[in-house]
């Protein structure tokens, strides 16, 4: 039988699922499953590469678990949409402001205005997304331009890396460059 180490057998004491042994072959950190040893960052790398190789056969397995553990499921995705709920309200700070909800209100109904007059997708889209993994923007008109439907999408709410073209002055809506009307007609 193999020696335990000191680390390892501390945390299987304490029920621990990983615990920090020596760096594995490929020179990763040390973390380490209690379980059976294994280097957690190979078995990450593992993993990753088996699902790119099965797709369909992890999407089959993903389905079926959701169908087998639906308060599971169900439970985890509560938790998602209450810190997305949480991060909406946080965005929507002006709220209570008549004004700030009426020039929200023009932005959505500019977009409309578009949309049926070029026949396109048209999205309203937050410059600094509200949802953003590093920084939250705010649901204000000064965060809000009008994209094609393609390029927010495309976006997967990340904030551009390059500072706009455009500045924002009172009463003006920002128009991204893909939904500039010469952009748009056919």
């Amino acid at each position: 039988m193999v020696a335990k180490s000191i680390a390892r057998t501390k945390a299987l004491e304490s029920g621990d699922k990983f615990y920090q042994g020596q760096p594995c072959i490929n020179g990763h950190s040390g973390k380490r499953y209690t379980a059976n040893r294994s280097c957690y960052e190979c078995a990450f790398i593992q993993r990753a590469k088996w699902r790119e190789e099965n797709k369909e056969y992890h999407e089959y397995l993903t389905a079926k678990w959701r169908e087998d553990n639906p308060e599971k499921y169900k439970s985890q995705n509560k938790r998602k949409h209450q810190g997305r709920a949480c991060k909406v309200k946080n965005a929507r700070l002006f709220a209570d402001d008549a004004t700030m909800t009426l020039r929200i209100k023009q932005i959505y109904r500019q977009r409309q205005e578009m949309e049926n007059k070029f026949n396109t997708k048209l999205h309203v889209d937050h410059i600094i997304p509200i949802q953003g993994e590093k920084v939250s923007g705010l649901h204000v008109p000064w965060n809000l331009q009008i994209t094609t439907a393609k390029y927010n999408l495309s976006k997967c709410a990340k904030r551009e890396d390059y500072e706009p073209e455009y500045r924002y002055q009172e009463g003006t809506t920002l128009v991204h460059k893909s939904a500039l009307p010469w952009n748009l007609r056919s």
